[in-house]
């Protein structure tokens, strides 16, 4: 994973190995816990019971990948990475720090006094969406800037611009469609 050229060579592109996939697909299981466990469900006036179902674990999918940030960078340090935070690994980085609340939250909703959580139900979820929006809005800054820039990005920068940027699409099904998640 070491971006420094060698003898005037272009680096080598880093890639994901057995571990970060592992990390991946144990961050996507932590998602799908954290829903289940804070029991939020959504609802919809125009009917689609399939998506309804579905809703929630669409919209906070990225939750677990982005609460395990701390272990993707640990095992590229381990690996030999020598290069700086990339911008969009600060963003991972900053969101990472806002899914660690809402992460509390749902874990509170689930184990300790639903009614003390529902309390702050309204706030918490008006709070992750436009949190979702302001990181997309920033995420989306970082790739055209890229598209611009060649230098080499670990595999990280790309896969945590898309980790903000998915879910104001299942946010916007929530606006287009009148999904209400409660």
């Amino acid at each position: 994973m070491n971006t420094r050229p060698r003898d005037g060579a272009a680096p080598a592109a880093s890639r994901p190995g057995f571990v970060d996939y592992l990390l991946i697909l144990g961050g996507t299981a932590l998602s799908l816990v954290l829903v289940e466990c804070s029991a939020l469900r959504a609802d919809s006036a125009s009917g689609g019971a399939a998506m309804s179902r579905l809703h929630p674990y669409l919209l906070f999918l990225p939750v677990g990948i982005i609460l395990l940030w701390p272990l993707f960078y640990a095992t590229q340090r381990l690996s030999g990475r020598d290069q700086a935070l990339t911008a969009g690994e600060w963003v991972w980085g900053l969101a990472w720090l806002g899914m660690l609340v809402l992460a509390a939250w749902m874990v509170w909703r689930g184990l300790g006094s639903a009614a003390d959580a529902d309390k702050l139900k309204k706030g918490v979820l008006v709070g992750y969406a436009i949190f979702v929006v302001s990181m997309a809005v920033i995420a989306l800054v970082i790739l055209f800037i890229d598209l611009v820039g060649r230098w080499p990005q670990p595999w990280t920068h790309p896969f945590c611009l898309t980790l903000m940027i998915w879910p104001v699409f299942p946010l916007a099904a929530s606006w287009i469609w009148n999904i209400k998640v409660e």
